[in-house]
């Protein structure tokens, strides 16, 4: 059986009911769709009884991401591929009137000078009287978003009638992204007041690459609890690709986490590859308001390092290594 060696993937999803997709080039590994939508779970975490874990863990006891307090690392090698982070709101149509795509460019020139085309979306709709013949349903074509990126396309800004996002493929730390964040809604808010914010939400893309060549071989690197059924013996001498998905729900807040597991082809480097998609996002709407924004930003951002951390062992951080700072 043969593998391709690297995918060109469409890393998608939604946060409300309308897509967010980009193109992203993982390793061994794939993505299907994911719709955030908050489930009534909620995961625990649980710290390891010896050895392992994260520094600080509490041995024994059962911990929740959304209780946990872990201190951060910039790792050496950065294992965030993409990172997202999405504001919806009810449709603001004026957005699109043509003064106002002028001044949204204008708003966003000094940081985001590249205009980039605008991707079409295609919807067919099939409509049928009770008793009638199906008739072959015609296409509605719609504009995206405008979209405008950073002179070395790094960081892409899509502003849409009901929602404005940031995304970026060259994440360096929380600080920077939160701070070009802050800017842009805030930017955002001299244009137009939106009466309130229908979804917020920030995903984790990361990609983690190891030598092991096997289920097994990962189980010194990550959570085998979290690895899931992969792990059983029944399966795990002949997985070669795995995806599973789990929904979180925190009080207001939701999220999702997707595991994919994918084994590379003979002598490929690295040998395999685990995915480790982390949303989290508001479960109900509340005013558009930038202090409200930030908090949730924080709690979000926190909640998403808790839920890497422990999902890697102490080994795994010593491969990513500390990121020295001058």
């Amino acid at each position: 059986m043969s593998h391709t060696g690297s995918e060109t993937v469409l890393v998608s999803g939604q946060m409300g009911t309308r897509s967010l997709s980009m193109t992203s080039k993982l390793e061994w590994g794939y993505s299907r769709p994911i719709d955030f939508i908050a489930a009534a779970h909620r995961l625990t975490i649980r710290t390891r009884l010896c050895g392992g874990g994260a520094e600080g863990a509490r041995e024994g006891v059962a911990v929740s991401f959304d209780q946990d307090d872990l201190p951060r690392i910039e790792f050496k090698q950065n294992p965030l591929k993409m990172v997202v982070a999405q504001l919806r709101f009810p449709p603001e149509m004026v957005l699109f009137e043509s003064e106002k795509m002028t001044a949204i460019q204008a708003c966003l020139r000094a940081r985001y000078p590249i205009a980039l085309e605008r991707q079409s979306t295609i919807e067919f709709q099939l409509v049928a009287a009770p008793g009638a013949q199906p008739q072959a349903p015609a296409p509605i074509v719609s504009d995206g978003p405008l979209r405008f990126a950073d002179e070395g396309n790094e960081w892409i800004v899509s502003v849409a009638t009901d929602s404005l996002s940031l995304e970026t493929k060259a994440y360096r730390n929380g600080e920077e992204f939160k701070a070009r964040w802050i800017e842009l809604v805030s930017s955002f808010l001299t244009l137009v007041t939106p009466a309130r914010v229908d979804r917020f939400g920030i995903r984790y893309v990361n990609q983690l690459g190891y030598k092991a060549t096997s289920v097994e071989g990962w189980a010194a690197v990550l959570d085998e609890q979290l690895m899931g059924s992969i792990t059983s013996p029944v399966v795990s001498p002949r997985v070669i690709r795995s995806s599973d998905q789990t929904w979180l729900s925190v009080g207001n807040d939701g999220g999702s986490i997707r595991r994919i597991f994918a084994i590379g082809p003979e002598g490929a480097e690295p040998a395999s590859s685990v995915v480790l998609d982390f949303d989290l996002f508001s479960a109900e709407a509340f005013s558009f308001d930038i202090e409200e924004i930030t908090t949730r930003f924080d709690r979000y951002h926190k909640w998403a390092w808790n839920l890497f951390r422990r999902s890697i062992t102490d080994e795994m951080a010593g491969v990513l290594g500390e990121a020295e700072h001058e």
